[in-house]
């Protein structure tokens, strides 16, 4: 071996050496950042006693918790609730009650001493430090590692999300945002992955995560729609390829089929049709197949080159095929469910748009439903924070749109003054800009 090729050779061993040590040092740090959010969420365990829960709805879990760890199911009718008739919609408390309850089985062969009230208290935390993990391991997929830390450090001190992660809470919030954070993490995993068997693997584990966190929290929309809307936009942009189609068909096809299982009441056949909500990722996938096919079969070839010459090339091939996919949908609930149904659908998308937190009182009261004004951002985030996060939307979008080159500044602007709308649409009670 020459003189050059040994130096080579350890000129290579010492840039892996640092790739090792700056890899060590990036967990090191996000394990500090984790461990200091798990200490501010145990500051109240002295003042709850390790065992008693900060809300009524935690309450609600570890009734529901207790009842598994003791009899090995939930109960069919809790007749606790709406007496003397009882509760029997219980299948939205189902995974989280036998989450709670097996958690605790598992600490208990370690910890004897443990009891279900100890761990339920104390499931939000360990919740959190899972959920952190995966959060980081997110960004860091979408972005990179420096992202995925400043990121983390943000999430960790977030008061909204603080308090639903806070020891004692034992609410939905905490398992389902952990959830919610490794199926967009497997999304992203399976989109940027080389290979067919691995888009295929992690498509599959991010569907069985987001179909869990659908059957906890009302909160999976955001996931969901977004990962819904991102593969429409995709289309459009005419970067889907029989991969990508792949991954979203796996991944929408299970999350179809565990919340129809887990829970019926919400997620029957029909609401996949009928809602607005869940109807959006049935139509994404008709989307992608129909244009998989018309891209990769003779006939579809056929049918797509004769759709163009309708349109004089004017119009491209993956608008034609959302186009013609819209229609063959409304014609199609038109004839199963009648002309009647396509108004009312009309009629509840509008409300859904205009006021989707909810039209009465009995709704609009419950916390985490309630519709936020800008001034009560700034009591819980404060101003600068917010700056802040608008300047992160700004610069994200500024970087999105590069394709443009010179001609993305004006699309920015009225990007940023739209954001600004939507922020301060409702500013304050009784203003003038009072939504």
């Amino acid at each position: 071996m020459s003189e050059l090729e040994k130096r080579k050779e350890q000129v290579l061993e010492k840039l892996k050496t640092l790739n090792e040590k700056q890899t060590y040092v990036i967990y090191t740090v996000l394990g500090v950042i984790i461990a200091i959010g798990a200490w501010i969420r145990t500051r109240n365990l002295g003042i709850i006693q390790w065992q008693f829960p900060v809300d009524p709805d935690s309450y609600a879990f570890l009734r529901y918790a207790k009842y598994v760890a003791e009899n090995g199911h939930l109960m069919d009718i809790d007749m606790l609730r709406y007496y003397p008739l009882g509760w029997t919609n219980l299948s939205e408390f189902r995974v989280l009650s036998y989450f709670i309850a097996y958690l605790y089985k598992l600490i208990h062969l370690f910890i004897p001493s443990i009891t279900i009230e100890n761990v339920d208290v104390i499931y939000p935390v360990i919740s959190f430090v899972i959920g952190a993990i995966f959060f980081f391991l997110f960004v860091k997929k979408l972005f990179n590692w420096r992202v995925g830390l400043a990121s983390t450090a943000f999430l960790v001190v977030v008061p909204a999300y603080l308090y639903r992660t806070m020891a004692g809470s034992a609410d939905k919030e905490a398992f389902a945002t952990t959830v919610m954070f490794a199926a967009l993490y497997f999304f992203i995993s399976a989109w940027k992955s080389g290979s067919m068997k691995e888009t295929l693997i992690y498509g599959a584990i991010s569907g069985i995560f987001l179909a869990i966190t659908a059957t906890v929290w009302g909160g999976y929309i955001f996931a969901y729609l977004t990962i819904g809307l991102f593969m429409l936009t995709m289309l459009l942009l005419g970067k889907i390829t029989k991969r990508e189609t792949a991954l979203y068909s796996v991944m929408f096809l299970l999350f179809a089929i565990i919340t129809n299982r887990l829970y019926p009441e919400r997620f029957f056949i029909k609401s996949y049709i009928s809602s607005i909500e869940v109807g959006i990722g049935t139509f994404t996938f008709f989307a992608v197949i129909s244009y998989i096919l018309l891209n990769n079969t003779q006939f579809g070839q056929k049918i797509g080159h004769k759709l163009k010459e309708l349109t004089q090339n004017k119009i491209p091939l993956e608008v034609i095929t959302l186009i013609m996919l819209l229609l063959l949908g409304i014609t199609f609930i038109a004839i199963i469910q009648g002309p009647s149904f396509l108004v009312s659908l009309m009629k509840s998308t509008y409300i859904q748009l205009t006021e989707p937190f909810g039209t009465n009182r009995w709704v609009l009261t419950v916390a985490e439903v309630h519709l936020p004004y800008f001034t009560e951002w700034v009591g819980q985030f404060s101003m600068r924070y917010l700056l802040f996060t608008l300047g992160g939307l700004v610069l994200a979008f500024y970087t999105a749109t590069q394709v443009f080159e010179k001609k993305r500044a004006l699309p920015t602007l009225i990007f940023a003054a739209a954001m600004i709308g939507v922020a301060v649409n409702r500013y304050n009670s009784g203003s003038l800009l009072d939504g």
